[in-house]
């Protein structure tokens, strides 16, 4: 169910609809499942908990990342993953210190409390208000972020803002959208590598038990080695680009599982080193895919792609518990599958473009040199804009 929530949070009415409710809906049903005495009551809530977060996570990335500009929405698009690794780290020592699920959930709900204090202050997308023609709330935003900035604007400069046509601006993009011919290729691509990042980084996390040692200890390594990546992996992606980093690394985590299967038994630090470098690499994957994805569709069509991208990582997490089945038939076929579909979606990058990359900055450029650089169009194409 969680995996319909990836499209279903990307809609025109999720996006406009208060994210306070989803928040605050999401942190009263993690304090109810803390009582839940039944299972159908603990399946019920997590239903809703999952469309709450997923919708929430979704729509806060894009909204992030239209926040800013340049090499700065790169460093923020990874960055936004950079919690998710900390808060394994995290729940492995109250995991650790509590050994009890109830109050370990008590625990893990408080932090979102913490989100209903900045809902208040977070600015719409001023990306996502220009695209929709909504001039006089973007001016609001805009004045806003100078004041704080003690950035002084020039006297009329709203004049610059192009409002659109108000057949444009009123235009409702559909999930039908991201199949069209000019979108279908970019699409089909997006949920392949989804996918494949997802079947390998939940496979092997939710594997870390059986590969020997202590749980504890390697959900804590884990964890580490991909915060240490994500950092890591922000000083590359800006020197060589996004889809080169992303290619690497999912090949590197295939090639690495697909190594495992050849490890004699009784080279337990073998095994766990090669899971490590699994983890990092497809960790950094995890980080870039978001950014990547939000990269390769305009802006009213930014939700859509990056929530079909949420959806077919849904349909993996789905599998991977079945496909740990999998080792009845052959003890090493589960972790191959994971290693040829990692290996699958990073040649399947080859055929799109890197819009981060320097040559096609330049291209952009190139080819908008008519434009005059003084007035603020509506192109909703960040690149050309």
């Amino acid at each position: 169910m969680t995996c319909t929530s990836g499209l279903i949070g990307c809609t025109r009415f999720i996006r406009e609809a208060p994210d306070q409710f989803r928040d605050g809906n999401g942190i009263f049903d993690g304090f109810l499942l803390g009582f839940a005495t039944s299972l159908e009551l603990y399946m019920a809530l997590r239903v809703i908990i999952g469309f709450a977060s997923m919708s929430v996570a979704v729509v806060s990335f894009v909204l992030v990342v239209e926040l800013v500009s340049g090499r700065y929405r790169t460093v923020v698009g990874i960055l936004n993953i950079l919690p998710v690794a900390i808060s394994y780290v995290l729940a492995a020592g109250i995991a650790y210190f509590t050994r009890d699920w109830r109050l370990m959930q008590f625990i893990i709900t408080i932090p979102g409390a913490m989100l209903l204090s900045i809902w208040y202050w977070l600015p719409e997308s001023p990306r996502w208000l220009l695209a929709k023609g909504r001039i006089d709330e973007l001016k609001l935003i805009i004045d806003r972020a100078a004041k704080t900035n003690g950035f002084r604007l020039s006297e009329g400069y709203e004049k610059t803002l192009a409002s659109p046509d108000q057949d444009s601006a009123e235009e409702v993009v559909s999930i039908f959208d991201l199949f069209r011919m000019k979108f279908l290729r970019t699409t089909l691509v997006m949920l392949v590598v989804w996918f494949g990042i997802v079947l390998i980084y939940f496979g092997i996390t939710l594997h870390l038990s059986n590969l020997g040692g202590d749980i504890y200890l390697n959900t804590v390594l884990a964890g580490s080695v991909e915060s240490i990546a994500i950092c890591l992996s922000i000083v590359v992606v800006l020197k060589l680009g996004l889809r080169v980093n992303l290619f690497l690394y999912m090949v590197v985590a295939g090639i690495s599982c697909i190594v495992m299967n050849f490890v004699p038994d009784g080279n337990l630090w073998v095994i766990i080193t090669l899971a490590m470098i699994v983890k990092c690499a497809v960790g950094a994957c995890n980080a870039i895919i978001p950014t990547f994805t939000a990269y390769q569709y305009p802006t009213t069509m930014r939700n859509l792609g990056v929530g079909a991208g949420n959806f077919a990582a849904g349909i993996a997490l789905i599998i991977v518990p079945y496909l740990w089945l999998l080792e009845h038939t052959d003890q090493y076929l589960p972790i191959t599958v994971m290693g040829v579909f990692s290996i699958i979606g990073g040649l399947s990058l080859i055929v799109l473009k890197d819009k981060l990359s320097q040559k096609h900055r330049q291209r952009q450029r190139s080819g908008s040199g008519s434009v005059s650089g003084s007035v603020v169009t509506r192109s909703t194409d960040d690149e050309t804009r």
